[in-house]
């Protein structure tokens, strides 16, 4: 696979990037500021719109050079209901609940058809234990995982530069964690250069990811991380606690709110301003707040990286030092 495609990929990234915002308010992909959002000016939502038509270029560009299985053919079907989904919450507002519900029909018909995708052990390094996970579990648990990812990752989608530098954090490992393809290699460093050229534009209050866009690329996240989770199982073994230490804190946050919101009658899916980052704001720039929250996230990482079997002490710590500084900071 030749990487002169990456470099038209940057140059396609661009026109993409003024197409979509071009036609964002025909779209109705249009983020006006209020209440409960931090900008300041109209800002074309249209991150998952260029995701997806990245996506599909780097798809049709492995398909002319490279034969690729029927699985990458239903990710970018599956991967267009996803956008579809938070397309039309950024435009109507969805019940959260219908949303949920069309996501976890559209993510059990996606395994029904990807079994490969289906997470059918559970390692645990602390315990030095593997748990089989039947038949049901094996949905249920997949399911859960991306509906948690999916949603906390949207949660952390409120102050630039926060959700897309964790997912290039993300994508990152992927590249350093497991052994790939060479499509599977191709397919991530170019979500690596569009997220890292995103970063950029969305710091600068150019464009946000909007629903569309948080949710869709929450969904690849997901997808390839269990795919290659479970690829690479009989060459190298990478337990569960340690992608939970990669996952936690969006998740632990998100855990948080939920809680706070259901002890307060409110909806937990209500907007607020109680996020970790935006408690960070209160203490620093907004634009170095993303800089912080990846510092958060990446520490523990590298060090579970570095040093053998601290992941149960990493992840003690993580909720640890996660509790304490959202009291200092709501103080």
């Amino acid at each position: 696979m030749s990487y002169n495609y990456v470099i038209l990929n940057i140059i396609l990234f661009f026109v993409y990037f003024y197409i979509s915002c071009r036609f964002a308010k025909k779209l109705n992909l249009i983020d006006y500021p209020s209440e409960n959002k931090t900008h300041s000016k109209a800002t074309p939502a249209v991150g998952g719109l260029i995701f997806y038509l990245f996506y599909t270029t780097v798809y049709f560009q492995i398909q002319l050079n490279l034969k690729l299985d029927i699985f990458y053919h239903y990710l970018t079907i599956f991967s267009f209901l996803i956008f579809l989904v938070g397309y039309f919450d950024d435009v109507k507002d969805n019940n959260p609940y219908l949303k949920s519900s069309l996501f976890i029909l559209i993510i059990f018909v996606f395994l029904s058809l990807n079994e490969e995708i289906l997470l059918k052990t559970i390692d645990i390094s602390f315990l030095n234990a593997t748990y089989e996970l039947n038949n049901f579990f094996k949905y249920f648990f997949t399911i859960l995982c991306f509906w948690l990812l999916m949603n906390s990752f949207n949660l952390a989608d409120g102050l630039n530069g926060i959700a897309i530098s964790y997912a290039l954090i993300i994508f990152i490992s992927l590249i350093l964690i497991f052994n790939l393809s060479n499509a599977e290699n191709f397919i991530v460093i170019n979500f690596v250069i569009f997220l890292s050229i995103s970063l950029i534009f969305n710091l600068k209050n150019d464009f946000f990811l909007g629903n569309n866009g948080s949710y869709l690329i929450s969904f690849f996240m997901s997808v390839l991380f269990i795919k290659f989770y479970n690829q690479n199982l009989g060459i190298m073994k990478f337990e569960a606690d340690r992608i939970f230490l990669i996952l936690m804190i969006p998740g632990i946050d998100m855990l948080r709110l939920f809680i706070v919101r259901i002890m307060n009658k409110n909806n937990p899916f209500k907007r607020d301003q109680e996020h970790l980052h935006h408690y960070l704001k209160k203490k620093i720039s907004e634009q170095k707040v993303f800089i912080v929250y990846s510092l958060i996230i990446c520490v523990p990482i590298i060090l579970d990286s570095l040093i053998k079997e601290i992941t149960i002490f990493l992840i003690i710590f993580q909720i640890l030092f996660y509790i304490l500084i959202i009291k200092k900071l709501k103080s």
